[in-house]
């Protein structure tokens, strides 16, 4: 069996625009790689609330780069194959 490709996608809580640039990147690669693929997604606030209404995800944390970043969301950071940032530069800063 072929190992899945795990992509993390981050996304500031800005209005829906990154949620929604998210959802639509998710979307594509959902379409591309199909069932070879592990999508995870990252967020607060707004974005999280609409994340969590899709069913692009296999899973979607809620995370903001304003705090420690936990363990768990470390490890899926570096066991990801890409992670896939829309305009948190604090997080960019921060992996």
């Amino acid at each position: 069996m072929m190992k899945k490709i795990k992509i993390v996608i981050q996304a500031i809580p800005f209005c829906f625009g990154p949620g929604a640039q998210a959802l639509a990147i998710g979307n594509q690669l959902r379409l591309i790689f199909k069932n070879r693929l592990e999508l995870i997604a990252l967020g607060t606030g707004t974005t999280y609330e609409f994340l969590k209404k899709a069913k692009t995800f296999d899973e979607i944390i809620k995370y903001s780069s304003e705090k420690k970043m936990e363990e768990r969301v470390k490890s899926f950071l570096l066991s990801a194959d890409k992670i896939i940032c829309i305009g948190d530069f604090d997080f960019i800063d921060e992996t």
